[in-house]
């Protein structure tokens, strides 16, 4: 209705207007001196009117709009828009949107064959069932809780008895949290190489990656001798380990040389070996053969990773010390004596007040034990190691980017709590040093 007043207002005003004009252009004929001011007046009105009809329109269809938007037409619209069964394929299913825009193919039907869904509870998943278009649902990393919660039984550390009591209260004291041996994992990419030759036994380092691992080398070892007299702690580093390709086994020598302890070099562990641990998100369509390289290599990932990961045992002197305390404690408890009258009732029995005795001196825990480990491998598999140890998805490790001889740090607490504390570090190199396989410098794509 208001719309129809306001058209019925726009359209007597322009009546108004038009009759106005009108007689001006009758009178403006009397006198020749008064043409042009009538001519010029005439072409104002004119004006006038095309700015009158034209809000008088967009008045009417505002009005006429909101009156429809808020008609029992339109809400049944609307009703019928949220309706999961009247939506159209690409809003009701994002995932086949995903898809069918990037060709995928999806294979989780329905048995009434009327809607296609490919979800993560969607059973049973076919081995070619798409995750969004990014990549195989089967491939992806089923964590112990979902996401973003923490699961504190990760390594099955606190599943012996012993170690679960032991560190019950060090989770609970921040003091407490560092008594026991802390784990420093120091992981470290091999140096740049020659890529060209296709066989692993001929791709050696080149002179700048060798000139790469003498710093980082100098590097950790200053690293692990300053945080020990900073902190006025005992910390070694226990072992260098390294993978069984060339550029990782050069690598290891060069730092090992470059340290002053006599620090050992394990064996090499194939199980360090480069490869695609996990899926990677974003894809990367360029990459051929990406769904047959996880499967080939994500279960030695995952077995590499738990032979590396872990928080470390309490000592047999930290266990011992900790009973003394448990139980120094149980013997300082005051204890009340009650007696039972005739009549049934219990009766605390009064006691001659006593001196307060100081409480016996509980057993001293030993000090913290910091305990380093060197590990030499690749790219991939440092960033997986990152995303696992913190517990994020690890088709994320792509994201990260590693340089050669880069230093990534991760500190593991006796009650297992994970910390990263470097990530991809370069600072030991120079702008000259800096390289990403055969790409120099930060500016690469």
């Amino acid at each position: 209705m208001r719309s129809m007043k306001f058209s019925r207002m726009a359209g007597a005003l322009l009546q108004r207007t038009s009759r106005n004009n009108g007689t001006g252009s009758r009178t403006s004929t009397s006198s020749g001196s008064k043409l042009f001011l009538s001519t010029a007046s005439t072409q104002s009105d004119r004006a006038t009117n095309f700015w009158v009809a034209a809000v008088g329109s967009c008045v009417a269809y505002h009005l006429y709009d909101k009156q429809s938007r808020t008609s029992t037409l339109m809400e049944k619209r609307q009703d019928d828009n949220d309706n999961p069964e009247t939506r159209p394929w690409y809003r009701r299913y994002p995932t086949l949107t995903l898809e069918r825009m990037r060709g995928s193919v999806s294979s989780s039907t329905s048995s009434n064959s009327s809607t296609t869904t490919t979800t993560n509870n969607a059973a049973p998943l076919d081995n070619r069932t798409q995750f969004y278009g990014q990549c195989l649902q089967r491939q992806l990393y089923q964590p112990p809780a979902p996401y973003p919660a923490w699961v504190y039984d990760w390594d099955g550390k606190m599943n012996d008895s012993c170690t679960k009591e032991a560190l019950s209260t060090a989770q609970g004291l921040q003091k407490s949290s560092c008594t026991g041996t802390t784990r420093h994992i120091l992981l470290v990419r091999h140096g740049q190489y020659e890529e060209a030759p296709f066989d692993d036994r001929k791709r050696c380092l080149t002179a700048l990656g060798r000139k790469q691992a003498q710093l980082t080398g100098k590097r950790l070892a200053t690293l692990v001798q300053q945080i020990a007299q900073s902190k006025k702690i005992k910390a070694h580093v226990h072992a260098i380990y390294t993978s069984d390709m060339l550029r990782a086994k050069q690598t290891a020598w060069i730092m090992a040389q470059a340290m002053p302890d006599n620090i050992p070099i394990r064996d090499p562990d194939p199980d360090l070996n480069e490869g695609l641990p996990a899926p990677m998100i974003p894809p990367r369509p360029d990459l051929p053969g990406v769904e047959e390289e996880v499967d080939a290599q994500q279960e030695r990932m995952e077995r590499v990773f738990r032979k590396y990961f872990y928080r470390a045992d309490p000592s047999p002197q930290f266990l011992q010390a900790w009973k003394d305390n448990a139980a120094a404690a149980r013997n300082q408890n005051h204890t009340q004596d009650y007696n039972i009258s005739p009549s049934g009732t219990v009766v605390p029995i009064e006691k001659a007040p006593k001196q307060q005795q100081p409480p016996k001196p509980m057993s001293r825990l030993p000090p913290p034990d910091h305990e380093f480990d060197i590990i030499v491998c690749h790219g991939n598999v440092i960033r997986y190691f990152l995303c696992r140890a913190l517990q994020l998805p690890p088709e994320a490790w792509l994201r990260f980017s590693v340089f050669n001889c880069s230093v990534s740090y991760i500190m593991i607490k006796p009650n297992g709590y994970v910390s990263c504390r470097m990530i991809g570090d370069i600072g030991h190199l120079g702008y000259k040093e800096t390289t990403f396989s055969g790409a120099h410098g930060l500016l690469w794509s």
